[in-house]
């Protein structure tokens, strides 16, 4: 049996738990349309779901061997990943959604991946952009405008 497995199942169970009890005074459906306890109530049904599959899975019929080990650039590069996220998180409000993915996506490419193409060049300058135009003009969220005003 893989503990990782079961380990992982009883987590994705007792998220979905959790979510499912943050969200039990939002609404599902409003008049028109779902509610802001749409998502957060699809999503713990998600993980409920899975984690128990997966849970039960290894009582069923147990995985054999072992869990693979990460090497340690691997490991780097997950911490990097999570230290990139925080520092995207600390400068999204004073420096605004756009600057703050163009840190996050330089990052990634140019510090993590160390790819340094035309076609990485354009992600980083694209993405951010793209994004910003698909959730603030087109879905009309508001996000952070920091040092860029439009």
């Amino acid at each position: 049996m893989k503990r990782v497995d079961l380990g992982v199942g009883i987590f994705f169970v007792v998220l979905g738990l959790f979510v499912v009890y943050a969200a039990q005074d939002l609404a599902v459906f409003t008049r028109n349309s779902p509610g802001p306890g749409f998502l957060p109530r699809g999503l713990a049904i998600i993980f409920i779901v899975t984690g128990s599959v997966l849970a039960v899975k290894q009582f069923v019929r147990p995985s054999t061997g072992s869990a693979p080990s990460m090497d340690p650039a691997g490991t780097g590069r997950v911490v990097a990943i999570f230290v990139l996220l925080g520092i995207v998180i600390a400068t999204m409000e004073p420096l605004g959604f756009i600057v703050s993915m163009l840190i996050l996506m330089a990052g990634v490419m140019f510090g993590i991946e160390r790819t340094f193409t035309k076609t990485a060049i354009l992600t980083v300058a694209l993405v951010p952009v793209a994004f910003w135009t698909l959730f603030a003009v087109l879905l009309g969220v508001r996000l952070p405008e920091g040092l860029l005003y439009f």
